[in-house]
């Protein structure tokens, strides 16, 4: 909390990574990322770059249908999604989720 009260959302990234971290095992590595899984959700945290090159896939029913922390899927987390099968493609530009 703030001084004035207010939530300080300014370590919030931060503190997602740390729970991401905490209550995932590391499932693999690819390339230079640490691939954290769960049930409803993948953590790709860069192996040298930790979270400030990070993103967190959401799953619902093995697919995905969102992803927070990163402004697009790193080409590393996409290549390993679509090698694995999720549903994800690349546009030309980045890689998506359909």
């Amino acid at each position: 909390m703030s001084e004035y009260g207010h939530l300080d959302f300014s370590k919030l990234d931060e503190l997602v990574a740390q729970k991401a971290r905490e209550s995932e095992q590391i499932v693999t590595k690819y390339k230079d990322f640490n691939i954290y899984m769960g049930k409803d959700k993948i953590y790709f945290e860069h192996e040298h770059l930790g979270e400030d090159d990070s993103c967190c896939v959401f799953l619902e029913n093995g697919r995905i249908y969102d992803y927070d922390m990163c402004f697009a899927i790193p080409n590393e987390a996409g290549q390993w999604l679509s090698k694995e099968g999720y549903n994800v493609y690349w546009d030309g530009e980045f890689w998506n989720y359909e």
